[in-house]
């Protein structure tokens, strides 16, 4: 999916399913935002789709279809 497409299933899933579910290994992930970030950053580094790029607290960047 491309970022819009993934926006656009967050917005659809919040709130009556609590956000968009996805697995990770055994853990349940829950995406309750999305935004579009700049798209030169994962362009420069040539990053497949679903590729973390970073992980904190409070944000994960993901590269998606067509960032790169």
């Amino acid at each position: 999916m491309d970022g819009a497409e993934i926006m656009a299933l967050v917005n659809a899933c919040n709130p009556w399913n609590k956000g968009a579910v996805n697995r990770h290994g055994q853990r349940v992930v829950r995406i309750m935002q999305a935004v579009l970030a700049d798209p030169i950053t994962a362009m420069h580094q040539q990053l497949l789709p679903g590729h973390i790029v970073e992980l904190n607290e409070d944000n994960m960047l993901v590269a998606v279809k067509g960032s790169r």
